[in-house]
């Protein structure tokens, strides 16, 4: 045995090298002939024997060496040899059991069971050569001792799922071996398998050393060529772990090339099974337990007081280990510790279902099928019990359980005869209704939806789900279905007073689709729900990228469910909020768009109504092994093909119901628009068009639309989200979104989404957030270009929906001053992060908003124009210190920014200019001096950008003061008119005052001959304009009509309107009607000759191109 250890192994390696296995061969040959010779025949020298060996009966280890594993069953088997030919040498009499085997057999138990109820990793594992040389020695024990050591492997899976229970997690291989130990002894408990002897022959005595093997004790002929029976989850396992092209053993005598013990595999024969693409033409008789194994576990005591019978506490205790390995937390363990955890859940589930499938039903259990007691889809345990029930339901349904033995074990178990009755009773009478079905499955499915779906959900969970769906899919069928020769034979013409009957599937529809289809609904968004836990990486990720971890998961799950592609959207349309999914994620949402769904040909199978009641229990197997194949046969140790798979189920079941009535189900398929926008449906998309269909297309896609704005408005009140990085590019997609709804007069309905009750929660709220500090230039850009393109929409066309859009923008005089100036600041500054062509292009968009709002058709209040104004007016000063003082270059900004005040200051009544001219003066010295630094360092060129500031500043003030001198001349020009009509206006006292006047005169004419010398070479804008809008001064001309939206510019007042009865209009966007006429009447498109002399009687006209001040 210690040639077997690490160190000690390579020093007699080094020192004998090739004869190590000839030595090795010798000595366990020697070791044979001393036990088989009766040298060593006392007990006393086999304790000694088996504790050099490092063996302890009371603490049995479950890893033996293979030499120490062999010198035990030469051990075992000379005792027993011994003990039958009537004793010798101490050994005990004939027909009693041996201490040694006992005490090894209690000692395995109770090593078993602290394993399996600890949740650290275990290096230790049970062999299948150890475990039959045990068994093998074990059926030599007495039927009483067995019934003990029964109680105690009993006993041992009770305790495991008390602490699993408790919060402990069950390790998968130990509860497995734990299950392969119970499930033998209940199966085998009277006879050993047949070929138990020739494995224990060739796994513990042959195979060890096949230089020069020793002579068997047992003296079989030949050596058995399996090792063990086959096991599903051997193959999973290496094929998984095997490199691509490696040749992958199906047989159960050597699982791999490797030569080693399997690490999955059966102690006794399976019965057989359909396979994924195998067709069982016969099927092997299901075995039955041993009826004095299931005497003992129906007498079994139970662990605690109060916890009813022991054997109903044992199947209880079943169901609990039913789901033990599948948590997703073992992603941070290597490749082969997470498809070891995989398989060995797969053969945990399969045992535990196995057991309960082949035991009589227990109290609890048939109580819960009645009532409904414990199932859900929610915590594993409930799940599992679910399955368990489904699995029995069906099994009662199809007849093939018989409810006399039922009433025997119930007695039997403990139950009173009066009790057991009554139970089977409700059982009979429940076990055929439809209407009991289908009200538990409501309730468990409306738990499922209220539940929270904070985490992943279990593996169990989705396989419990998936299982139910299909067996709702098979009672619809049935009900909906007509049997054979119940079709009625067709008459030639139906009697008329006869009313037609409702089909079937009308009655199921409305006596269960009604209240089903919106439980479904709501089943099929919480699954979802639950996938994008799974792409976000909490399942799949070890460790968690830092860029990852500082974004909030609200931002992740509303990025995955708004990002999808709807299933109207073409292949190459954009998909909303895509680009955005960090790359970790996309990778998730790549895997789970490969992931392949669950085998549809099976489940097809599984729901068909046509299988034959002796498969239906078959099919049930195979299906539910389908979803652990996909969990277990997978290198990420995913749920996600049974997640779809669940998904897939709850589609084609609301197809199903649904169809039965299209005519009332087409409003209830309105509630499945989030799917419609979720990143993780895009593999569905054909299921969703059909159910689709069965409503109105362009409703369907309103309520995406509305969904969409909906979680956008819900997102930016969510604690965090404010200074997440993303927020930024998400809002400029939403306002980019907004802008093509605005596109179609059809989708403005949505809009009214945006009109919260209060101003926080509103578009304008969103607005304020697409400008914060830490957001992208984009998404200013982009609101501002929606909040533009409403107001021009407002001036055209007349919508409730778009004035109570507009409506929101008149509440910006309502904000906060610090909030208000915030969102100014940030569109007129820009952030560090923005260069200056960027805060320029902002600024630009903020001067067209401003012009669109100051607009004379605007329907916007002057109030606002007003806050604007006062608000706009101390970020100049910030603006001119930044320009003078740093190397941020915001000269074109500073020119779109100044017109916007002037623009603001025009459509101020009151003292706007005042306002403004005050600032200009407070702002004109810093401008001029960055002038004169600019031109201490290069000369003036035509136009450089450093000018712009000081130009826009001293082009205002010549403005200004022009239209200061025209209103000057109105007033007085009026006033001396209204004189010269005044019959009461007294004349002149004195000559000298006439000659003074006449002076006067003469000099304002030479004036004015100036002027209108400089006037003549001006021409009308319409010469360079067109008929394109440009900013520019106008006026109205009373006298030719030419109001409202029509005018003149400022020379053609003077030229061609000279005289007339003019108002100032205002500076905005128009071109000159005057010179468009098509008449060519307009004076002012030519350059004009002086005429000395001209009588400059009538109306003044104003003497510049100025004045926006009226």
């Amino acid at each position: 045995s210690t040639l077997d250890t690490g160190g000690a192994k390579s020093k007699v390696v080094s020192s004998l090298g090739s004869d190590l296995s000839t030595f090795a061969a010798e000595l366990m040959g020697m070791s044979h002939e001393l036990i088989m010779s009766g040298t060593l025949s006392h007990e006393m020298f086999h304790g000694v024997l088996l504790r050099e060996l490092g063996l302890n009966a009371h603490c049995w280890p479950l890893q033996v060496t293979p030499a120490a594993l062999s010198l035990l069953g030469r051990v075992l088997i000379c005792r027993l040899q011994f003990q039958s030919q009537g004793g010798q040498g101490g050994q005990e009499k004939p027909g009693t059991d041996d201490p040694l085997i006992v005490n090894i057999w209690k000692g395995l138990l109770t090593t078993l069971e602290e394993n399996v109820c600890s949740s650290e990793e275990q290096d230790e594992d049970l062999d299948v050569a150890h475990l039959q040389l045990l068994l093998f020695a074990w059926h030599s024990c007495s039927v009483e001792t067995r019934r003990l050591l029964l109680t105690q492997c009993a006993h041992a899976v009770v305790r495991a799922a008390q602490a699993r229970k408790n919060g402990v997690q069950t390790p998968p291989l130990v509860a497995c071996r734990l299950l392969l130990v119970l499930d033998y002894m209940l199966f085998q408990f009277s006879e050993p398998v047949e070929q138990l002897t020739e494995q224990v022959n060739y796994n513990v005595f042959s195979k060890k050393f096949p230089s020069q093997p020793p002579v068997s004790p047992l003296l079989s002929p030949t050596p058995s060529e399996v090792m063990c029976y086959p096991c599903d989850q051997q193959l999973q396992y290496y094929t998984v772990l095997s490199k691509p092209g490696s040749r992958v053993k199906e047989s159960g005598g050597e699982a791999s090339d490797r030569g080693t013990s399997p690490m999955f595999y059966h102690v006794r024969p399976q019965s057989s099974k359909a396979r994924e693409g195998e067709k069982v033409e016969v099927e092997v008789e299901r075995q039955s337990v041993d009826e004095e194994a299931c005497r003992t576990l129906l007498k079994l005591p139970p662990l605690r007081e109060g916890s009813g019978s022991g054997y109903d506490e044992l199947c209880r205790s079943l169901v609990v280990l039913m789901g033990c390995g599948m948590e997703y937390d073992r992603q941070s363990h290597q490749l082969q510790d997470r498809v070891l955890a995989a398989c060995a859940s797969h053969q945990s589930f399969s045992l535990s279902l196995g057991l309960l499938s082949h035991l009589p039903p227990s109290f609890s259990i048939l109580s819960a099928a009645v009532d409904g007691t414990g199932l859900s889809c929610n915590d594993p345990v409930g799940a599992s019990l679910l399955v368990h029930v489904l699995h029995l339901c069906v099994r009662l349904r199809m007849q093939q359980i018989d409810t006399e033995d039922i009433l025997d074990t119930l007695v039997v178990s403990g139950y009173s005869l009066e009790e057991s009755e009554e139970l089977l009773a409700r059982v009979i009478s429940v076990i055929d209704s439809t209407d009991h079905f289908l009200g538990q499955t409501t309730t468990v499915l409306q738990q499922f939806h209220e539940a929270d779906a904070g985490t992943m959900l279990p593996l169990i969970c989705v396989i419990a789900l998936d299982f139910l769906l299909c067996l709702v899919t098979r009672v619809l069928l049935d009900e909906t279905t007509k049997e054979e020769g119940e079709e009625p034979e067709e008459e030639a013409t139906p009697p008329p007073s006869v009313e037609e009957q409702p089909t079937k599937g009308e009655e199921f529809f409305q006596k269960y689709g009604k209240r089903l289809v919106p439980v479904l609904i709501s089943t099929a968004l919480k699954v979802v729900r639950y996938g994008h836990h799974y792409a976000l990486g909490s399942v799949s990720q070890p460790v968690v990228a830092p860029l990852l971890s500082e974004i909030p998961q609200s931002m992740l799950h509303f990025l995955l469910k708004l990002s999808g592609k709807t299933p109207f959207q073409t292949k190459d349309s954009k998909t909303l909020f895509h680009a955005h999914i960090p790359e970790e994620v996309q990778e998730r949402l790549k895997q789970w768009n490969s992931a392949l769904p669950i085998d549809p040909v099976h489940k097809l199978k599984f729901c068909n109504q046509s299988v034959e009641e002796m498969q239906i229990n078959e099919c049930m197997e195979a299906f539910l092994g389908l979803h652990f194949t996909a969990f277990a046969g997978s290198r990420t140790f995913d749920p996600s093909r049974s997640l779809k798979s669940a998904i897939s189920s709850l589609l084609s079941l609301l197809y199903n119901v649904t169809d039965l009535n299209p005519t009332e189900s087409g409003d209830m398929i309105y509630s499945l628009f989030p799917l419609g926008c979720d990143a993780l449906m895009e593999f569905a998309h054909t299921e969703l068009l059909k159910l689709i269909e069965l409503s109105r297309e362009k409703v369907f896609s309103l309520e995406c639309m509305k969904y969409q704005i909906a979680e956008c408005v819900q997102l930016v009140q969510l604690p965090g989200i404010q200074d997440c990085s993303l927020l930024g590019p998400v809002l400029a997609d939403f306002f980019a979104f907004l802008g093509s709804v605005l596109e179609s007069s059809s989708n403005w309905a949505v809009l009214s989404l945006l009109d919260a009750g209060e101003p926080s929660t509103g578009m304008v709220n969103l607005a304020m957030l697409a400008a914060s500090p830490h957001t992208s230039g984009a998404a200013v850009a982009e609101s501002l270009k929606f909040l533009s393109k409403a107001l021009q929409i407002a001036e055209k066309e007349k919508s409730q929906h778009i004035t109570a859009l507009t409506g929101q923008i008149a509440t910006l005089s309502k904000l906060p001053s610090d909030k208000l100036q915030s969102w100014l600041r940030r569109l007129v500054l820009g952030s560090p992060a923005d260069g200056p062509s960027e805060v320029a292009a902002n600024a630009a968009l903020l001067h067209k908003f401003v012009e669109l709002l100051t607009k004379e058709e605007s329907k916007i209040s002057p109030e606002v124009g007003c806050v604007l104004l006062s608000t706009l007016l101390p970020l100049g000063s910030e603006l001119v210190e930044v320009m003078t003082s740093s190397e941020r270059k915001l000269f074109s900004a500073f020119k779109e920014y100044f017109s916007c005040l002037v623009l603001l200051a025009g459509s101020n009544k009151d003292n706007g200019h005042l306002i403004l001219a005050k600032a200009v003066e407070n702002w004109l010295p810093d401008c001029t001096a960055l002038l004169r630094r600019v031109a201490e360092v290069s000369e003036l060129g035509e136009g450089p950008e450093e000018t712009l500031p000081a130009s826009s500043l001293l082009g205002y003030l010549a403005h200004l003061t022009s239209a200061v001198q025209f209103v000057t001349n109105m007033v007085r020009c009026t006033e001396k008119r209204n004189e010269a009509c005044d019959p009461d206006s007294p004349l002149p006292d004195s000559d000298s005052e006439d000659e003074d006047e006449v002076g006067a005169v003469e000099d304002d004419s030479h004036g004015e001959e100036s002027e209108d010398e400089a006037l003549n070479e001006k021409l009308c804008t319409f010469v360079m304009t067109q008929r394109d809008f440009m900013n520019q001064h106008w006026y109205h001309c009373h006298t030719c009509k030419l109001v409202d939206r029509s005018g003149v510019c400022s020379v053609c007042a003077k030229v061609c309107h000279r005289g007339h009865e003019l108002t100032y209009s205002k500076f905005g966007s128009f071109f000159c009607d005057c010179g468009a006429k098509e008449d060519g009447s307009c004076k002012a498109l030519l350059k004009r000759t002086a005429k000395l002399g001209e009588d400059r009687a009538g109306s003044p006209v104003p003497t510049e191109d100025t004045s926006l001040f009226a």
